[in-house]
């Protein structure tokens, strides 16, 4: 199948042929396939199969050769995806599929990949649409393995079901374009902090409506009558999924310094510490609702600790 992609053939036939969607910012290895880099193959290919559909993700060389550190901060084309056997009225659901893929891929690698473009053959010639797309490129501490074809494999199979039946009821776009711009863009730390406290304010403001609680006067109310504030939601989405709720008082008071004054004069240290235990919230509440199961990198210890689910 990959000598096959890589021949830029296409499985076509007079009821369906194979739709290509070009992604970007994207630093995954393959588990097949490769090309040469400082001596060895690196692998460039990962077949899997997702919302009952086969496909095939295929990286640009330049993506597994050039260290893509020198990549952050710009736009690049990493990744051709191939769909197969898909006819022309199949196409938005496909397109749909990209969007998806992008969505979690970018959540795997903390790095926006985006999908700005695909082809499909009709009749012919190839059909297809292109899109101008900002988005930023980043490798510094991604949630996953990602060098590591089998577990990005193993990621996006085990999350699909789930991922896609709670999309939008959980708003998960606007929860993962939160949590990769925090990593993406160039800023102060204040504003990243900020960034991640309106993310928990996101998730466990979804949690409350899934809950059936009413918002009302700038609160959520339960059926009951009670209030809960931050930290109580809080603490209450991150049980729901199984985890022990860590201390949140350092989380809770900075929060609260930053949201109402828009600065702190905490130390820079204390900050990044609070930072990285909000990244590593995110990280596993996020995974934990999409039932994953397996490794994840922790953001503290600069991405080299991980803990399984």
């Amino acid at each position: 199948m990959v000598a096959a992609v890589k021949r830029g053939l296409l499985s076509c036939s007079a009821m369906a042929a194979d739709l290509k969607g070009f992604l970007s910012n994207c630093f995954v290895h393959g588990e097949s396939g490769g090309v040469r880099s400082d001596g060895h193959w690196v692998p460039e290919a990962i077949d899997l199969r997702l919302g009952g559909r086969d496909l095939s993700i295929v990286q640009k060389p330049e993506a597994l050769i050039t260290g893509p550190s020198k990549y952050n901060g710009h736009f690049v084309g990493t990744t051709t995806v191939y769909v197969r056997d898909v006819r022309t009225e199949e196409r938005d659901e496909v397109r749909e599929l990209l969007e998806r893929l992008s969505y979690l891929l970018s959540f795997a690698g903390c790095s926006q990949v985006a999908c700005y473009g695909w082809e499909h053959p009709e009749d012919p010639p190839i059909r297809g649409e292109y899109w101008a797309t900002v988005a930023r490129a980043r490798f510094s501490r991604p949630t996953l393995t990602i060098r590591r074809g089998e577990v990005v494999r193993g990621y996006l199979e085990g999350v699909w079901p789930e991922y896609v039946l709670v999309e939008e009821e959980r708003d998960l776009r606007r929860s993962i374009d939160l949590f990769v711009i925090a990593e993406t863009h160039s800023l102060p730390m204040e504003l990243k902090l900020a960034t991640m406290f309106i993310l928990l304010e996101n998730l466990k403001s979804t949690h409350a409506r899934v809950q059936g609680y009413a918002f009302n006067g700038g609160r959520w109310e339960k059926p009951d009558g009670a209030r809960p504030g931050f930290r109580d939601l809080l603490e209450e989405m991150l049980a729901e999924v199984g985890m022990r709720s860590p201390h949140l008082d350092a989380v809770v008071k900075l929060r609260n310094e930053i949201i109402h004054s828009g600065v702190s004069e905490m130390p820079f240290e204390e900050q990044d510490e609070i930072y990285g235990q909000c990244q590593d919230i995110a990280r596993e509440y996020l995974l934990r609702s999409w039932d994953y199961h397996g490794d994840f990198q922790l953001y503290h210890g600069r991405g080299m600790s991980a803990k399984r689910i």
